[in-house]
């Protein structure tokens, strides 16, 4: 550079004169692309600014803080460039100041909000605003996603608190990969524990946050376990098993108020369960099964009560089957049918004794000795069968004499009776015959005496001691 002392000059032109670079050469003055040029004080001493065609250096002979300052007209710094941390500061700490990086696009932005301390990127839709190529992004606060997070690789969340919806659409969830003692919770509007895995437990809770080892429990407390198919649901309880008698599956049903028993079974008041049934131990064998129903009285041990076969046949192992319904009963639908068939329900089952009572039409009033007074009868359907030896206890006087029986006989049934009377009758002032009959909707059998053309009023001729042996089948309404 020239050297001298300039004069009729003001200060700015001689700043000008000095910051001012000509020529032509390229060993010259003339700015090279590459080649730096030195600017000078007034008195040849070098600046840290150096200049080439393409760049502008700023080398300090020594660091500095302050190597690069831009400020307000207040001196508020907005800009520093610090070379001997080295950093670039934005704005001063406690004031800052905002900046905002343009993109190609109009209106897409990256900003520092300095007041709201809040950086914000503006972009399109579908592009990538931020993208780390390399590296970890830690954010040591929370992070508030407004929008979609789509994640391609591992994602590690230590803590992660979702407000919004969650949405898988592709490829595998898996909790707990390391089979560590941890529990996995998810509550509803009114239960903290609707389904609750228990990591240590191995267990599975509905409505309950303690479920035995190795189950599935569902909350007592009225909650119910449905299972809704568009098509019909399936339950299924499966076992890989070639051992004949094995259990498949069981419905156990229990009281855990049952605190006073004892045992592997305390609280189990019933249980269904179905068994494979086979002769031989080939994987490939087409296995039969068969239910088992078993049930336990109070204070008792539960116990078998019933089998439903392979083959349709039922065992009831102990118990009575109960009709609850009257009119009900084991139909007979299968079987072929006569062409005045008009029932194939056999409705009724009944078997009894009959404390009888003799009657005659005209005077007198008989009785019947009370050690022998009594009839047994059986009725199947509407069948009765009755069967009886009976005393007589006092003379008769006249009349048809007639003794009762458990049941009325049925109407337009001819007479209702199925079979005639057997009648064996001692000791009475007659030697001939004596006879039975049945009148629809009556509940007496009428004993007459037979002369061999008639039917004869033979209740005068019963005695004191008179005895009747009595055989009858009939019908009941």
């Amino acid at each position: 550079m020239a050297t001298g002392t300039l004069t009729g000059q003001t200060i700015a032109n001689t700043y000008k004169s000095l910051l001012k670079v000509t020529g032509t050469t390229a060993g010259g003055e003339t700015l090279h692309a590459t080649t730096l040029k030195v600017i000078e004080d007034g008195d040849g001493n070098p600046t840290p600014i150096q200049l080439a065609q393409n760049r502008i250096e700023i080398v300090p002979t020594a660091n500095h803080a302050n190597a690069f300052e831009v400020s307000q007209a207040d001196g508020t710094q907005i800009l520093n460039i610090n070379s001997t941390t080295p950093t670039v500061s934005v704005g001063v700490d406690g004031t800052g100041a905002d900046v905002v990086f343009y993109s190609g696009t109009a209106g897409d932005n990256f900003t520092w909000d300095a007041s709201a301390e809040k950086l914000t990127i503006t972009g399109t839709n579908g592009q990538t605003a931020l993208d780390v190529a390399d590296g970890n992004l830690v954010v040591a606060d929370n992070i508030d996603l407004e929008g979609d997070i789509d994640v391609n690789g591992t994602a590690n969340l230590d803590n992660t608190d979702i407000d919004g919806t969650f949405t898988q659409d592709a490829g595998n969830v898996v909790f707990n990969e390391d089979s560590g003692d941890y529990d996995f919770r998810v509550e509803s509007n009114g239960n903290a524990n609707m389904l609750f895995v228990d990591g240590g437990n191995n267990g599975i809770g509905i409505g309950t946050s303690t479920p035995t080892g190795q189950d599935t429990r569902v909350n007592s407390d009225g909650t119910i376990l449905s299972i809704l198919g568009a098509t019909g649901s399936v339950l299924e309880l499966t076992r890989d098993t070639t051992t004949n008698d094995h259990w498949l599956g069981a419905l156990k049903f229990m009281n855990l108020n049952n605190s006073d028993a004892s045992g592997a079974t305390a609280h189990v008041t019933s249980v269904i369960y179905g068994a494979v049934e086979t002769d031989d131990t080939n994987t490939h064998t087409d296995s039969g099964g068969y239910l088992v129903f078993q049930t336990k009285p109070n204070e008792g041990s539960l116990a078998q009560r019933m089998i439903i076969g392979s083959d349709g046949t039922i065992t009831v192992s102990a118990g009575d089957l109960i009709m609850g319904t009257s009119g009900k009963g084991i139909s007979f639908a299968a079987t072929s049918d006569g062409t005045t068939m008009s029932s194939e329900i056999l409705d009724d089952y009944e078997e009894g004794i009959h404390t009888a009572v003799a009657a005659y039409t005209g005077a007198g009033s008989p009785t019947i000795k009370t050690a022998n007074d009594q009839l047994q009868y059986t009725k199947i359907g509407r069948l009765v069968t009755v069967t009886g030896y009976l005393q007589m206890n006092a003379n008769g006087s006249g009349g048809n004499w007639t003794i009762s029986l458990p049941f009325a006989v049925g109407t337009g049934d001819d007479q209702g009776l199925a079979s005639p009377p057997s009648l064996q009758i001692n000791s009475v002032d007659s030697s001939n015959a004596w006879q039975g009959s049945c009148w629809e909707g009556e509940s007496v059998v009428y004993i007459q005496e037979f002369d061999g053309t008639t039917n004869q009023a033979g209740g005068a001729k019963v005695n004191d001691g008179s005895t009747v042996m009595l055989s009858l089948t009939y019908t009941t309404a």
